[in-house]
């Protein structure tokens, strides 16, 4: 008998057990190989404890249940009364809208929740209780109530669901008094996750209270009562304050609209009186309790609640905040403040009775992963993995760049996984996660990288940044830059030491050395069949081709080819919205946000057999990308869609308070309001294809400004509103057109060349465009153009940095714009002509400058705050420091890209908002991909 391995699987049934090993002792008698081994059990034994610790749960004694209760088919002679194929047993509940009974599904031979509404004007009725069910059904999510179906029965409209036998929050604080800060957290935790999911199915609640919240069997928190849920693309005229006024946001109090801001505030209150049995504010009626607003007359937490760790007053005074602007911008933002405060809090269940499994499920994986690792020991490292989906939050004090247009990538080991953050100061670097560690940490050295990708050994990275394809050492070493690459699309590192990369948007895949050398291509743009660029190389395990995803405004040409180092022709795969990639002999590919896999042969370049669907919700990038990536062990990491582009356009005024939206969501970039303000231009994406739209803001409604099939983007209002400039690829290159909106005739050429421009601003007197082109060297330069055929181009700023998103002045007199100074990108003004001077106005980083007027202009920081800067006409006039206006919930702000504008004379901004975001700070960990299917999408 082996004495190592007796050692190590008794520490492993010990965790089981819940019990402390001697790690020590396990530490000395385990060889090299053993270490890992024993170094996982003791972090499965640390977050067991966790779980313990939260559920009360202890492995030596027993949990009391509740009473059982019987669920079997009641008889008719035991029913109240039947309705339709329901048999009612008793009635359990009774709310404004109706009455809730325990009933039996016939059909299906299940228990069910039956609410049946109260007597009212048929049509009404039904409305209402088909809204609540529609959105209801579009939410999937454990701690939202399951809907089944609604109908109208003899004269009567109901809604039946999933029976959840427990109590709401408000009769265990009733009953029990205020709950621990631990189990507040639990709470928190769970209805962030499911507004997360409400909010992501374009869905508002309207109606969070502690009256709506079951702690359901085993600890599990629902969130039910969607009566007055609102659609986010409905056009309604809904009270914005409708629902309970204790819980209401103080902007709704005073006829503002609701919002996921909104919504999280209501959940503020809810943990606020789960802690204290008390409201922050409270009033006889809604006009009381908006005076008390008004007064700032509010309870704080902390006087309550001295106890409650610091961490978790400073996230629900955050939610509470009487500004929107200051509150936490999504489900997702609020649960990683709240679970800061989780290591600080101890947990205080009220009664053994209610001593709930909470984290039995949490429990139950750790358990099952050291039984695992002691199997994967004895049976050596063939053993399969399990399949285990869990997901990776962001960093401390960073978030994830850009939503899903950061794809993280798994090391080929299936050990790390790369991904690329923001941190507070906007600086983007790669941040690195072992998945056998909770920790995560920066790669130094890595600053303003993008898109990296592993070399075969997972020893080295490569990534893009300073206009290069660079390598580096994840064990620490300088990087190392090998080629140019302008604006990069993607890349792979081939086993003999090949790096394939594309290294702009509008060439071919290159290949260079990784030990350094020349670059040279390896795939050529067929222009005659209208390929404009190859991008997302990957390779074919165990050969020498590779995939790519060449983009076309052709939808037959567009789509997921296979190239070959050796040469030759390349072969073209699939049609598809995105790039895929090969492993285990199959080729994922995301179809209809749906991972794929099916049988995919090298030598022949044909698939066979069936299309398997491995996993649902799976991105695709604005730019093509396949939001996956693949280990050769079978680790599976991907972005999920909750994290896709959809955005909303909200108006708000200077000081942070909403205004109203425009429409309903879309997937929008950078929005343009002419000079009166009353028509609003975007840039929409359909697929990977944009076009111009214009949405009238007096009569509503959208209409397109052209009817070709190229994309265009990159919209820009003439100063009398009649004209637009924008972007076009119908060349295969981004050039710049002007069109007459209120003409058939086709949009003017502008200006053509083999580089991408865009259009970001036009003078006052209506004499030049201001123009953002890429350089041969890679950087963006800024010009002046005249906006008409062979027009003259003056350069503004053409110097390495970047220099973007030029902005005239009301006057014509100055220009502000983005560069580069001393690695962070700074809002600058020029005077036009430009002397050569040039003042800084932001002090902290900058971007997408507006000016309100010829000496004010508002900008964002890198952290999405909007400042305002005061900028004297006098060059040698000392300025004031730029004053903080709110925090805004747009996307990281970025130096080419617009996410707000300005109507300077309604005194208001239309913010470009993430519909929803959550779990936006991560991404979805699958360890055994060939494990994990689902059931294909039903019909619709």
């Amino acid at each position: 008998m082996d004495p190592e391995r007796d050692a190590i699987e008794a520490g492993a049934e010990a965790v089981v057990d819940g019990q402390e090993p001697d790690w020590d002792g396990l530490a000395s008698r385990a060889d090299v190989r053993e270490q890992t081994v024993v170094q996982q059990l003791r972090l499965l034994a640390r977050i067991g404890a966790v779980h313990r610790s939260l559920t009360g749960f202890d492995a030596a004694g027993e949990l009391e249940t509740s009473p059982p209760v019987s669920a079997a088919r009641p008889t008719a002679d035991e029913a109240l009364f039947e309705w339709g194929h329901l048999r009612v047993i008793e009635q359990v509940g009774a709310g404004s809208f109706g009455d809730v009974y325990r009933a039996w599904d016939l059909r299906l031979d299940r228990e069910v929740a039956l609410k049946l509404l109260r007597a009212g004007a048929r049509d009404e009725r039904w409305a209402t209780a088909s809204r609540e069910a529609q959105l209801l059904a579009r939410v999937r999510d454990p701690h939202v109530m399951t809907i089944f179906g609604v109908e109208e029965i003899d004269g009567r409209v109901g809604i039946w669901s999933e029976f959840l036998r427990g109590r709401t929050v408000a009769d265990l604080v009733r009953s029990e008094g205020p709950l621990s800060a631990g189990e507040v957290i639990l709470l928190g935790d769970a209805m962030c996750r499911a507004l997360a999911a409400v909010h992501q199915s374009g869905v508002l609640h309207r109606d969070i209270k502690a009256q709506n919240v079951i702690r359901a069997q085993y600890g599990r928190y629902v969130l039910a009562d969607f009566g007055l849920g609102l659609d986010l693309g409905a056009r309604a005229e809904d009270d914005g304050a409708a629902g309970t006024p204790l819980y209401a946001a103080p902007e709704l109090l005073i006829g503002g609209r609701p919002s996921v801001r909104s919504d999280l505030y209501s959940l503020g209150v809810l943990l606020f009186f789960a802690l204290t049995g008390q409201f922050p504010v409270e009033g006889r009626s809604a006009g009381e309790i908006a005076e008390h607003h008004r007064a700032g007359r509010r309870r704080r937490l902390h006087d309550l609640r001295p106890d409650v760790p610091h961490a978790l007053v400073e996230a629900l005074d955050r939610a509470l905040d009487p500004r929107p602007g200051e509150r936490p911008s999504t489900a997702a933002a609020m649960r990683s403040a709240l679970l800061v405060a989780l290591g600080q809090a101890e947990v205080r269940l009220p009664q053994r009775s209610q001593r709930l499994a909470l984290g039995l499920a949490g429990l139950a994986l750790v358990l099952a992963a050291a039984g695992y690792l002691v199997g994967q020991r004895a049976s050596g490292p063939t053993a399969p993995l399990p399949v285990i989906h869990f997901e990776l939050g962001a960093p401390v004090n960073a978030s994830m760049t850009e939503g899903s247009r950061n794809v993280a990538a798994v090391s080929p080991d299936g050990q790390r996984i790369a991904f690329v953050g923001t941190e507070p100061s906007g600086t983007t670097r790669i941040f690195l996660r072992l998945l056998r560690s909770p920790e995560i940490v920066p790669l130094a050295g890595s600053t303003g990288a993008a898109t990296p990708f592993w070399s075969p050994d997972s020893q080295q990275l490569a990534f893009f940044a300073d206009g290069k394809v660079k390598t580096m050492r994840v064990s620490g070493g300088p990087a190392i830059p090998l080629a140019d690459a302008k604006d990069s699309r993607g890349g792979a590192w081939t086993p003999d030491n090949t790096i394939l990369f594309a290294p702009e948007p509008r060439d071919g895949i290159h290949q260079v050395s990784a030990d350094g050398g020349p670059s040279r291509p390896v795939t050529t743009l067929d222009r005659d069949r209208g390929e404009t660029g190859h991008w997302w190389p990957s390779v074919i395990p165990g050969t020498r081709r590779f995939l790519f995803w060449v983009q076309s405004e052709r939808q037959d040409v567009s789509g997921v080819y296979m190239g070959n180092l050796d040469g030759g022709s390349p072969v073209r795969i699939a049609g598809a919205a995105g790039s895929g990639l090969v492993a285990d002999g199959h080729l994922l590919l995301v179809r209809d946000d749906v991972l794929t896999a099916q049988r995919f042969s090298a030598d022949s370049g044909r698939l066979s057999g069936p299309v398997i669907p491995v996993v649902r919700d799976v991105a695709v990038t604005w730019l093509a990308q396949g939001g996956f990536s693949v280990s050769e062990t079978g680790v599976l990491v991907y972005a999920s869609t909750r994290t896709k582009d959809a955005r909303q356009l909200v108006w708000y005024d200077l000081a942070g308070q909403p205004l109203g939206q425009i429409d309903g969501p879309g997937f929008f970039r950078n929005p343009e309001l002419n000079e009166t303000g009353d028509m609003a231009a975007v840039q929409y994406y359909t697929a990977a294809r944009s076009e111009i739209r214009v949405y009238d803001l007096t009569r509503g409604g959208w209409f397109r400004i052209t009817d070709g099939e190229e994309s265009t983007e990159n919209p820009v209002w003439s100063p009398d509103g009649q004209r637009m400039a924008f972007v076009s690829q119908r060349r295969g290159y981004g050039d710049i057109y002007v069109k007459d909106i209120r003409s058939t005739a086709p949009p003017e050429l502008v200006w053509a060349s083999q580089q991408d421009k865009m259009p970001t601003d036009w003078s006052p007197d209506g004499q030049w465009l201001a123009v953002v082109e890429m350089s041969a060297s890679g950087s963006y330069d800024l010009h002046l153009v005249e906006p008409r055929a062979g027009g003259r181009r003056v350069p503004v700023a053409a110097t390495p940095p970047h220099e973007v998103n030029g902005r005239f002045s009301p006057d014509g007199r100055r220009l502000a714009y983005i560069t580069k100074q001393s690695d962070t990108y700074n809002v600058v003004v020029s005077s036009l002509p430009p002397d050569g001077r040039l003042r800084t106005v932001s002090t902290t980083g900058g971007f997408d400058p507006y000016w309100l007027s010829s000496e004010r202009l508002v900008y964002l920081d890198p952290t999405g705050v909007l400042m305002e800067a005061t900028v004297p006409l006098d060059p040698d006039a000392r300025a004031p420091a730029p004053r903080r206006r709110f925090g805004t919930r747009v996307d990281t702000p970025g130096s080419s890209r617009n996410h707000y504008a300005v109507d300077v004379r309604g005194g208001r901004l239309l913010l470009n908002e993430p519909l929803v975001d959550p779990m936006s700070s991560a991404f979805s960990v699958i360890t055994n991909w060939r494990g994990h299917t689902v059931q294909p999408p039903t019909e619709r």
